[in-house]
């Protein structure tokens, strides 16, 4: 193959898996999470990784991973917040 098929290949996958968005980034302070609507993992018996649900100033939802000790949310992975569409 011709290298310049290589950078039309490289270009295009670029395209498909780069993240762009017109969105302002996320702030996690912002959002209110207090319902968890799944677990995903069971890490031991007193630790969990769950899904949650919160809710931002302007009513706007969203999601995101965190760990869950003896109940309580004790870490939200701020890089898995994505905003839901209503």
């Amino acid at each position: 193959m011709k290298k310049e098929h290589y950078k039309d290949i490289d270009n295009i996958f670029d395209d498909m898996f780069s993240i762009s968005s017109n969105e302002p980034e996320i702030d996690a302070q912002e959002i209110d999470f207090d319902e968890v609507v799944q677990v995903l993992d069971v890490l031991d018996c007193y630790d969990e990784e769950v899904e949650i649900i919160g809710y931002d100033s302007k009513g706007n939802c969203y999601s995101a991973i965190a760990t869950r000790s003896c109940g309580e949310i004790m870490d939200i992975d701020e890089t898995t917040i994505e905003k839901l569409k209503q």
